[in-house]
């Protein structure tokens, strides 16, 4: 069984950016200005950016298919006109 991480976003990932840099921006303004809990809103923020990209665990079974091969040999009359033999 093999697992990973793929990303779907729920937005184009342009506007997920846009609002990653109105995040840091909006940050940078509390850590300018003294705001308290900065950090929880930098945590809140993270989260929801990281939900809009839609992160999704996709496990896959695999199960090994046998190596034999079937071969048949058509030496039918059809075979020998032309070119073919």
């Amino acid at each position: 069984m093999t697992g990973t991480l793929v990303f779907d976003p729920l937005l184009p990932i342009w506007l997920i950016a846009t609002l990653g840099v109105l995040l840091g921006a909006g940050l940078v303004l509390a850590l300018w200005r003294g705001l308290s809990g900065w950090g929880l809103r930098a945590l809140a923020g993270t989260v929801v950016l990281a939900a809009l990209m839609g992160p999704v665990y996709q496990q896959e079974d695999r199960q090994p298919l046998s190596d034999i091969v079937l071969m048949l040999e058509d030496d039918s009359a059809s075979q020998s006109l032309g070119s073919r033999q």
